[in-house]
């Protein structure tokens, strides 16, 4: 059995992996969008700074920032996090 303290580490790790893993969706959506960083802040009503950290895995996003930048993207919130979600299983294996 994991202790709490071993839990909060799991959980940093999973978080920390599935951020990097949602920064690498959300680049190549961009590019494939040709979008760049600022584009896609304007349009997202984010700055480009933190599209450029949610890009490098060093922020995590928002369910409501996941739904701009899916919108600004033009997918469906939904794509964007089960795109994460597979790159995260590939990352895994």
């Amino acid at each position: 059995m994991l202790t709490a303290s071993q839990n909060s580490r799991n959980r940093g790790n999973f978080l920390d992996t599935l951020a990097t893993a949602f920064g690498e969706v959300l680049r190549t959506a961009r590019i494939e969008a040709g979008l760049t960083q600022e584009q896609l802040g304007l349009t997202a009503g984010i700055q480009r700074k933190y599209v450029s950290e949610l890009e490098l895995g060093k922020k995590t996003p928002s369910l409501d920032t996941v739904v701009k930048i899916a919108g600004a993207l033009g997918l469906q919130p939904g794509e964007l996090v089960t795109l994460a979600m597979s790159a995260l299983h590939r990352a895994d294996k």
